[in-house]
């Protein structure tokens, strides 16, 4: 079975340079495949592809589909926990590490993320859209308070 890439390859003519494709989805209310290529977005009819690709089941859950949907980004940043796993992610802290700060917590309300944190006896409440969380200007943020 051909691999999403091998298919996007093949059609878009790189052929055996399917590794160079960044990511590739499935976008499904529109019904094509988008590959990211060198920063650039290629949109291809699913009729296109190779029909040995079968995407899986949950390919409409792609990320970029997902902060499309607030009912189901929701669900997925609902939970604390996995708030928090993304937040040592962006900040590079290895998982089971502690992290830098006195305290620090994170909200979901509505379309907006809420980031508590308190360093040195100073408390401090940062705001991300739930749709970017967490953003570049919120990690950066983060990082400037650890200095």
């Amino acid at each position: 079975m051909a691999s999403l890439k091998d298919s996007i390859a093949s059609v878009l003519g790189i052929g055996k340079y399917a590794g160079d494709i960044d990511s590739a989805y499935y976008d499904g209310p529109n019904d094509e495949y988008v590959a990211i290529i060198a920063g650039k977005t290629h949109r291809i009819p699913a009729s296109m592809i190779d029909r040995s690709y079968q995407p899986p089941p949950w390919a409409n859950m792609a990320l970029n589909n997902v902060t499309k949907s607030p009912s189901v980004l929701g669900q997925v940043l609902e939970s604390e926990n996995y708030r928090q796993r993304l937040l040592y992610m962006r900040l590079r802290i290895p998982e089971g590490s502690k992290h830098p700060y006195e305290y620090l917590s994170s909200h979901l309300s509505g379309d907006k993320v809420y980031v508590f944190v308190v360093q040195d006896g100073q408390a401090v409440t940062l705001e991300d859209a739930a749709t970017m969380f967490p953003s570049d200007q919120l990690i950066t943020q983060l990082r400037l308070l650890d200095k």
